[in-house]
């Protein structure tokens, strides 16, 4: 039997909006619910170089982040797929 391994934010679940909601709450800032970044930094959102790594921290003492997160629009679609497929 093949085994999968699938990265979660971004392809399973909906990270970003949960960073941006992180990132507001923790600064005080206003980044838009649909920010997207253009690099794994943010720098597009120019935060000073600490609040990622804080940020990081607050998901990182969450619990439960991970499996909190809001699925991908299309995840049914990718989950047809991997029934569909997953015997291959």
């Amino acid at each position: 039997m093949t085994k999968w391994g699938i990265d979660v934010d971004g392809i399973l679940a909906d990270f970003i909006p949960s960073m941006v909601s992180t990132l507001n709450s923790l600064f005080k800032l206003d980044l838009p619910s649909n920010f997207m970044p253009t690099d794994w930094n943010w720098q597009n959102a120019n935060l000073e170089p600490h609040m990622m790594k804080e940020a990081w921290e607050v998901i990182k003492a969450t619990p439960n982040f991970w499996e909190s997160l809001p699925p991908i629009k299309d995840i049914i679609t990718m989950a047809d797929w991997f029934y569909d497929h997953g015997d291959q």
